[in-house]
């Protein structure tokens, strides 16, 4: 049955396949997959210790975010990836312990997890929000102060991610609605804007953002005994609203509505008497026409929120009747499993010729990135190359030493005295002054390797002699 207060989550990932999150009695928050098979898979239970009012949402890369309240009041944030664990991390500790509807809701925008939620303190009611970046979740702060309807506040963001919050305040006679908006990259709020300024009650905003970045917003007012669908879009980049359009009137309150966005058309409708009345936009809200006629809604109808993934689909629905028999279909939407397939040709074409854009311009960067990686590649190279002959002079010069300049006269003198004294047979003396020296640099490791051999035996052998030559020494001045 259609109730929005038992509103189930309904999500396709990038690879085409239906995640259904819900409310159990008694298994608490239940998910399910739908199956090639046609059919939805047996309950998997995520919380079996949450309250039955919780949130549930995808981000772009097929990851759920979920927030609920345990028994105790407390609420909890889970994160859940695709087979792995589910995450949970306690983000506001209830001092009073009190389980009431919070009117939970979260976006992810800019890589942060942003948390609403309402809370009461001494009997007023504040809308309060508090953001989760790489697991941490940050105190909670106060946006302001509410007034506590059915659909008290709305979270919407725009093509820049930055979050709009719409919801009503008090006048002073009434209760107007207006919106606050916050920048997810200087991380402020900006003061509150009115939208409303009629001279009774306007109430319970329901907004969807199109592809085109067009905020379209829907509310209920009353005028002269009569409850009034009305009918708002806002400017992109400007706060600039239309004039109001009034799309239905009723003697009694209007309460079950909502509006989505379908590919490029509007929907707006609300229930009565188990009947569904829709009005249909084709020129971005233009102009509405309203159904011959209102479809009679059945037990097997559910309220769903509705997000998709999938490249190929423009749906935004809060809320949108759905039924599970057979499969899985969307009011307002033929053939509802799949569906891409609803596509025409035109809007096949528009695709085809964005992709072929798309991919047009990864190749040029991938080549512009192929370019770079081969100059960084040679410029290594270089390095390599230089690095190496300036280990090989340096180990050369350790090793064997450098061909010295011209010596001084005294210089020779004093290296051919050296050993003077000793007997001319155990000394071996060679006229070369320079016997160390070489004039030629090694031109590879392996001649490097030899020379270094050489050297190692030249030093042993005048070690040995020197040996020699002190021994005798020491027996002469004996």
């Amino acid at each position: 049955m259609y109730n929005p207060s038992s509103k189930q989550f309904v999500f396709k990932d990038s690879e085409g396949k239906l995640w259904n999150f819900y409310y159990d009695t008694s298994q608490g928050i239940c998910y399910s997959v739908f199956s090639k098979r046609m059919a939805w898979s047996e309950p998997r239970v995520v919380q079996p210790e949450a309250y039955e009012q919780f949130y549930a949402e995808i981000d772009e890369k097929d990851c759920f975010h979920i927030i609920y309240q345990d028994k105790k009041g407390n609420i909890i944030y889970c994160l859940m990836q695709q087979n792995e664990t589910v995450k949970a991390l306690p983000v506001l500790t209830s001092k009073s312990h009190s389980v009431f509807n919070k009117h939970l809701s979260l976006i992810v925008a800019n890589s942060c997890v942003h948390i609403f939620f309402i809370i009461e303190h001494n009997g007023i009611y504040m809308l309060s929000y508090q953001t989760i970046t790489d697991g941490v979740p940050v105190a909670p702060k106060k946006v302001d102060n509410i007034t506590v309807l059915p659909n008290p506040y709305m979270v919407v963001y725009d093509l820049h991610d930055d979050i709009y919050v719409f919801y009503h305040i008090s006048d002073g006679k009434n209760n107007q609605i207006g919106y606050k908006k916050y920048s997810t990259v200087n991380k402020t709020w900006s003061e509150y804007s009115q939208i409303t300024m009629f001279s009774s009650n306007s109430q319970n905003p329901r907004l969807v953002v199109d592809r085109n970045g067009i905020f379209h917003i829907c509310y209920v007012r009353k005028q002269d005994k009569q409850f009034q669908l009305v009918y708002q879009q806002k400017i992109p980049d400007r706060n600039m609203w239309t004039s109001e359009s009034i799309l239905a009137a009723s003697s009694t309150p209007i309460t079950n509505f909502c509006i989505l966005s379908v590919k490029s058309s509007l929907v707006v409708y609300y229930i009565k008497d188990e009947a569904l009345h829709s009005f249909i936009s084709n020129d971005s809200g233009a102009s509405f026409t309203k159904s011959s006629k209102g479809v009679s809604l059945s037990r097997q109808h559910i309220c769903v929120r509705y997000k998709s993934n999938s490249p190929y689909e423009h749906i935004q629905a809060d809320e949108i009747p759905a039924s599970f028999v057979n499969g899985f279909k969307l009011m307002f939407i033929h053939d509802s499993v799949d569906l891409e397939s609803g596509l025409n040709t035109d809007e096949m074409r528009a695709i085809i010729t964005t992709e072929l854009k798309f991919l047009k311009r990864q190749v040029a960067d991938l080549k512009d990135a192929q370019k770079i990686i081969f100059n960084n590649i040679k410029s290594l190279e270089t390095n390599q190359q230089n690095m190496e002959r300036s280990l090989l002079k340096e180990i050369s010069k350790i090793v064997i030493g450098l061909k010295p300049g011209k010596p001084s006269p005294e210089l020779v003198q004093a290296n051919k005295s050296t050993y003077i004294s000793e007997p001319s047979n155990n000394v071996k003396h060679n006229n070369n002054l320079y016997t160390h020296s070489f004039t030629n640099f090694p031109k590879s490791r392996e001649e490097m390797k030899r020379l270094f051999a050489d050297r190692v035996k030249k030093k042993a052998r005048l070690l040995k002699d020197f040996k020699g030559v002190w021994k005798i020494k020491r027996k002469k001045n004996k």
